[in-house]
């Protein structure tokens, strides 16, 4: 006997965050824009690191900054 279980449809909304951040580093601004969530993270240097997806798709952008 055969399952098909193409109809059914398991939507899980993923929170996520960077494992693993440089020594120094704290988050300055975190923002939902609709269906994109943006965090950005700082040393006290000024350097950056911004982190962007989208739960949906786990679409992902990733750059560091620096001043």
């Amino acid at each position: 006997m055969c399952t098909n279980r193409d109809e059914e449809i398991i939507v899980k909304k993923k929170e996520w965050t960077l494992e693993y951040l440089p020594k120094g580093y704290l988050i300055k601004n975190y923002e939902v824009l609709g269906n994109v969530i943006n965090m950005e993270f700082i040393n006290n240097q000024g350097y950056k690191i911004r982190f962007s997806y989208r739960p949906e798709n786990s679409i992902t952008n990733f750059q560091t900054l620096y001043k």
